[in-house]
């Protein structure tokens, strides 16, 4: 398990931080208003994929997980399934987005040749099969075909957008070398890939659409708050929340990774595993990224000016503002990342995570029609705050009388102390070093030495057993 939680998160980074370093020559190039059409108009098309794939990705995963004991026949009769409701959901969404791309185009005031080419994104959603690769635990096949199509992209963004009246141009070049990953998957799994299509394999059909509420809800805080961002203030300021949401998901990109894996897993070990053997792995995922979350959100709360100018450039500095808000959400989103991928979803137990995020969908979208319009992207930002919090309290809720929580009370408060402590002894540094006009990024390096060595003296025997089972062959 260890080893396919690097390879999958090798592969979340390559799929999700390199184009994240490519907007570091974008956003200059482009400029933040189309930045902003960009981002909405992906946001459009995003909405087609996710009913085009249903509940098909967290389905597929736990389905092939299981039928893996079956051996190869198994899995082959489970893909030929599941694929066969994607295809029809496929053709049935790219009908749809076809005959109404004009309209939507109009009614968000976005160029109609940059809608349809970020269209290329739902073909993209019909051959997408990671779910096969996720159930398989084979996450090492796709990394180096995604990391040299990724590489392509950034090579090609580079050479050939040179100025802000490319925005077709960048479009296509992204649109492209993702379908090209997307496409190769195939041609690595082909083994896997024997398709029988049958009028009874529309029995997947219902447990998918049972498992798609909670992707649609998920949606509508994860794409409906970048539409409603545009719709009541302008493409600035969607520029400005998007780019906030993205430098946030580089450190969630290793925990949603490390949920990936872990579910699988947990699938294929349920009944296998005894109870103390699944609270010893809950309570280890908790220490080892309640840890990891307290330095994030510190590191953030006091360099993130340099984060957004290194990255972006000056113009985006008031992304700076809404991320030191926005991280109050980082420990809350590990903590329901944990409970859903080790606890709820593997044991079948769907009801809890249903619920969640249904709550969670209507408390976002409330937060955004009453936030937006008085605050514009900060709006956004107190939405996305508000949704995290409430999806932790109802998986907590749900789970709060199992064992793993009363082994790890006293860790959750010695790590509020440590917060606050480290606050402290961090605002305590850069008045000094305001004082004597010390340079920014060399701040940046006093922080990152102090927040290592306080974080490791004070979870010393937390970080020596994590390095112990990294290191471990």
């Amino acid at each position: 398990m260890k080893k396919n939680f690097i390879n999958y998160t090798a592969y979340q980074l390559v799929t999700f931080l390199l184009p994240i370093l490519l907007n570091a020559y974008i956003s200059r190039v482009l400029g933040v208003t189309n930045m902003g059409m960009y981002n909405l108009s992906l946001s459009i098309t995003t909405y087609f994929s996710i009913f085009l794939k249903l509940g098909i990705d967290l389905y597929g995963s736990r389905e092939v997980a299981y039928a893996r004991t079956s051996g190869k026949s198994g899995v082959v009769k489970v893909f030929s399934g599941v694929f066969q409701i994607q295809l029809t959901t496929g053709i049935v969404t790219i009908v749809v987005f076809i005959s109404g791309a004009y309209w939507l185009s109009q009614a968000f005031a976005l160029p109609f040749q940059l809608l349809l080419i970020q269209g290329t994104t739902i073909f993209t959603a019909l051959l997408d099969i990671s779910w096969l690769v996720i159930g398989l635990e084979k996450f090492n096949v796709i990394i180096v075909r995604n990391t040299l199509v990724k590489l392509l992209s950034i090579a090609l963004v580079v050479i050939f957008i040179k100025n802000s009246d490319q925005l077709n141009w960048y479009t296509a070049i992204i649109v492209l070398t993702n379908l090209v990953a997307t496409a190769s998957v195939w041609f690595m799994m082909r083994e896997f890939l024997g398709l029988k299509f049958k009028i009874r394999n529309y029995h997947y059909f219902r447990p998918i659409a049972i498992l798609f509420l909670p992707i649609i809800a998920t949606s509508l805080f994860t794409q409906m708050d970048t539409i409603l961002v545009a719709h009541f203030s302008s493409f600035k300021e969607v520029g400005f929340y998007v780019t906030a949401l993205s430098i946030i998901s580089i450190p969630k990109i290793l925990v949603s990774s490390f949920g990936s894996v872990v579910m699988p897993h947990m699938s294929k070990q349920a009944g296998d595993m005894s109870q103390m053997e699944e609270t010893n792995i809950i309570v280890d995922s908790i220490i080892y990224w309640m840890i990891f979350s307290g330095l994030v959100v510190v590191f953030i709360l006091f360099n993130s000016y340099q984060i957004v100018n290194i990255m972006y450039g000056h113009f985006f500095n008031r992304v700076a503002y809404l991320l030191r808000i926005l991280v109050i959400m980082f420990p809350f989103y590990v903590l329901g990342n944990i409970l859903r991928t080790q606890v709820l979803i593997p044991k079948r137990n769907d009801k809890p995570y249903v619920v969640s995020i249904v709550v969670a969908a209507i408390v976002n979208i409330s937060g955004n029609i009453l936030f937006v319009p008085i605050f514009g992207a900060q709006g956004g930002i107190i939405s996305v705050i508000l949704t995290e919090i409430t999806i932790f309290v109802i998986e907590f809720a749900y789970t709060m009388k199992l064992n793993f929580w009363r082994k790890v009370d006293m860790f959750f408060i010695k790590w509020v102390i440590y917060l606050c402590c480290m606050i402290g002894i961090l605002y305590l540094v850069h008045i000094f070093t305001s004082y004597l006009n010390v340079n920014l990024y060399a701040i940046t390096v006093i922080d990152v030495v102090i927040l290592l060595g306080v974080t490791f003296k004070a979870f010393k025997t937390q970080i020596s057993s994590a390095i112990q089972i990294l290191v471990k062959k």
